[in-house]
């Protein structure tokens, strides 16, 4: 994140003042100082490896997002997956490897993602996207769009290809659920969707249409 700023002469056509010149270099500095902490503030909250938001943006943001369910009654859902077999990759093809399926996985991310979905890593190998106002039908179609395009990449490593897929938990929240109790159910359903084999997406009951 960079900063300009650019002195010119004065509308009436005179020369700046030493006053005006101390002022501008007055404000230089303190715009430099707003510069440097939103580029920590980004430092703090971005994952250096997939772009993606880190675990502690993860919860902050899902404890707003909750909060706002509650008040304005509108759905919100939430997917979590892994990478089936990661700890393979890393012993198959070593961790430069797995840093790459990581990595790669990130910019698939925010390539199938909506503008307003929060996709962050909150593990290792695990990943969380936050879809706000979004019902069940609404993320399942995020999901699977992500579930199909992780084994569709091309990805190779010393001459070596690597098949990656991801098994998949998906909830829409329960206002009577506590975040943590949100986040535990979808983990839960990954270890599901694992059972299965992998490459899968297992999700909690989806809200009972009113008639």
């Amino acid at each position: 994140m960079l900063g300009l700023i650019s002195l010119t002469d004065r509308i009436d056509g005179q020369e700046l003042t030493e006053r005006e010149f101390n002022l501008a270099r007055l404000l230089s500095a303190q715009l430099g100082i707003a510069l440097k902490n939103a580029n920590l503030y980004k430092l703090g909250i971005s994952d250096g490896l997939t772009k993606l938001y880190t675990a502690h943006y993860f919860k902050m943001r899902l404890a707003q997002e909750i909060s706002r369910s509650r008040r304005v009654k509108s759905p919100l859902s939430l997917i979590v997956f892994d990478i089936d077999g990661f700890r393979t990759i890393n012993g198959n093809f070593g961790t430069d490897a797995g840093d790459f399926v990581l990595s790669r996985t990130g910019s698939l991310i925010r390539r199938h993602i909506r503008f307003n979905d929060i996709a962050c890593r909150i593990g290792g190998d695990k990943f969380g996207i936050i879809l706000s106002d979004t019902g069940f039908d609404g993320s399942m179609t995020v999901a699977e769009k992500l579930r199909t395009a992780i084994p569709a990449q091309k990805l190779t490593n010393k001459s070596s290809e690597i098949h990656v897929t991801a098994s998949f938990g998906l909830a829409t929240y329960d206002n009577a659920m506590s975040m943590e109790q949100f986040v535990e159910t979808v983990e839960k359903l990954i270890e599901d969707a694992r059972s299965k084999g992998g490459n899968h997406i297992a999700t909690g009951n989806p809200p009972e249409k009113k008639e």
